[in-house]
């Protein structure tokens, strides 16, 4: 089972996974602006078909093939010695593709925000307090002319 996991945890499946989904997403865009939303075409993008159907399995299917056709990617030992180790590795990987995504962009989110929150922070630490702005002189001849 610790094997197993170490191979999800690695970095030729992170990244792996984060191709998948990249290629996925323009595919999707594409697929969305040119087929789903020409009107002398039936269907939208709100169809059971593209929404059950077509968008869960085309990552699976991205990955299967591009695990297929990419022989010389750096895949981890248990899985890299054979066809069909490789395209295990690519359908899993397509597989996990978005929940992964997912929890990468959430995890960057939380990282920038608690950058951005400690570069304010930061302002108002002992010793480091802010300058006050200097005060405008307000204009005067209006308030003489009336």
């Amino acid at each position: 089972m610790d094997e197993l996991l170490r191979i999800f945890l690695s970095w030729q499946f992170i990244v792996l996974t984060l191709g998948i989904a990249s290629i996925t997403f323009v595919i999707r865009k594409i697929l969305e602006f040119i087929i789903i939303n020409n009107p002398r075409l039936p269907g939208n993008k709100n169809s059971v078909l593209w929404r059950s159907v077509i968008l869960p399995i085309l990552p699976i299917i991205i990955g299967g093939i591009a695990t297929f056709l990419s022989k010389s990617y750096p895949y981890p030992e248990l899985l890299g010695a054979s066809e069909f180790g490789r395209i295990c590795f690519g359908l899993a990987a397509g597989a996990l593709s978005t929940t992964l995504y997912r929890v990468i962009l959430e995890l960057l989110k939380s990282k920038i925000t608690s950058v951005t929150s400690y570069s304010q922070a930061e302002n108002y630490l002992p010793g480091n307090t802010p300058q006050p702005e200097p005060l405008q002189e307000e204009n005067t001849t209006l308030k003489e002319e009336e």
